[in-house]
């Protein structure tokens, strides 16, 4: 044990391995900062808020509180989102809405009518 620490020591002094160890650091930057510029997918779970809902209707069962997306961009965008940005809810006004029962009388909302968020 005693020889590895004075081996470590003896490389802390070599000048050949700082130089080398820096442009092992600088080429994975650049590499990582090359893959960041690609077009990835990703998912996140996005929260949603209902707001007004009728008073001729009832909820039966639990409303999801958040949603799946599947986005695509750039890895800077997404890493900007994933860390930076805090997902502002999207607000459902549900009696803006045009409901639609099905054969079994359950209520949707379709896909085509929600409103633009981001």
């Amino acid at each position: 044990m005693r020889k590895v620490l004075v081996y470590i020591r003896a490389l802390r002094h070599n000048r050949r391995l700082g130089v080398f160890l820096i442009f092992l650091l600088l080429s994975a930057m650049f590499w990582f900062l090359t893959q960041l510029e690609e077009v990835y997918v990703t998912s996140i779970s996005y929260p949603v808020e209902y707001q007004d809902m009728p008073e001729d209707k009832i909820v039966v069962g639990n409303l999801p509180e958040r949603i799946d997306l599947e986005i695509r961009g750039q890895g800077f965008q997404l890493l900007e989102y994933k860390f930076i940005h805090a997902l502002t809810p999207l607000v459902l006004h549900l009696d803006a809405f045009n409901l639609h029962s099905s054969e079994d009388k359950l209520i949707f909302i379709m896909r085509n009518k929600l409103p633009p968020f981001g």
